[in-house]
């Protein structure tokens, strides 16, 4: 299995430490009772400031997910254009599955009306606002914190570009 990180670098620590636990307490004996993985981590970005560009930066180079199983952790989906430019872009490369993971799955109109998707997985659902924390970014600031919140006006001042 292939996992792509793009930015969920926190989440995929604690998401990783359990997955860790997980094969410990079931201690596979063979290569076919065990799932090995391969990691890619690759930016993606939509961002500035607190509102969407409406375009996505992200590549894969490297061709090992053709004929792989692939899953895709998100730290957040959004407005949905980073999710849909990264399946997109690991179907076209030929990958065999492609699963999505998040921690967070905000809840606005566009994502539902322009996208319809939901993740695979998601940790939690959050209302229509600007959170971070937890590797969540604002301009690259914030990310620091142990925990998610929702920035307030005088940190969007203070850190606009």
């Amino acid at each position: 299995m292939v996992i792509i990180l793009t930015g969920a670098y926190q989440f995929f620590l604690d998401l990783n430490t359990s997955l860790k636990k997980v094969r410990a307490i079931r201690n596979p004996k063979t290569e076919k009772e065990d799932v090995l993985l391969k990691f890619f981590f690759s930016k993606a970005t939509s961002y500035e400031n607190d509102k969407s560009v409406g375009t996505v930066q992200f590549e894969i180079k490297d061709s090992a997910i053709t004929d792989a199983h692939v899953l895709i952790i998100e730290d957040i989906f959004d407005t949905g254009l980073t999710m849909k430019k990264i399946v997109d872009t690991v179907n076209q490369k030929g990958a065999k599955s492609v699963k999505s993971c998040v921690l967070l799955h905000k809840k606005n109109n566009d994502n539902m009306k322009y996208f319809d998707y939901f993740s695979d997985y998601i940790g939690f659902c959050i209302p229509d606002k600007f959170v971070i924390g937890y590797g969540l970014d604002f301009n690259d600031f914030l990310r620091d914190m142990e925990h998610v919140c929702v920035i307030s006006q005088l940190a969007i001042d203070k850190y606009k570009v």
